[in-house]
């Protein structure tokens, strides 16, 4: 899987990146999954990656699958007799380009996230971070 954050400059600009991310030689054979995420999410962390995917995303929009693209002989999610070919799944996860009015993120600044995170064990909230 891959993930790709960019600053997009034009409509199509996310799918154009996931078109040549599946074109690259390690991508036409190793990547099965590409995700485009806009550039203020972290490509390497996952919590980020899932809420733009959550967030940002809509199937019909932002899904496409690439069909009968190289395969990989190693990949154990096609039958063996088939792994010459596979596909890959793309995901725009990023807020479309075209629309005039977009959705601002929301985020506590760390003092704040600080104050209600340590509230949390006094409503019996059990904290694992």
């Amino acid at each position: 899987m891959v993930v790709v954050a960019i600053e997009q400059k034009y409509y199509g600009h996310a799918v154009q990146v996931g078109h040549a991310v599946v074109a690259t030689a390690t991508g036409n054979y190793r990547t099965k999954i590409c995700i485009v995420v806009d550039d203020d999410i972290h490509p390497d962390n996952m919590d980020e990656v899932l809420w733009a995917l959550a967030n940002r995303s809509d199937a019909t929009r932002s899904v496409q699958v690439f069909r009968k693209t190289f395969g990989e002989e190693l990949d154990p999610g096609v039958p063996i007799g088939e792994r010459n070919t596979n596909s890959k799944l793309f995901i725009d996860a990023t807020t479309p380009f075209e629309w005039s009015k977009k959705p601002v993120m929301v985020k506590l600044d760390s003092n704040m996230s600080r104050k209600v995170t340590g509230q949390w064990e006094k409503y019996g909230i059990k904290v694992s971070f």
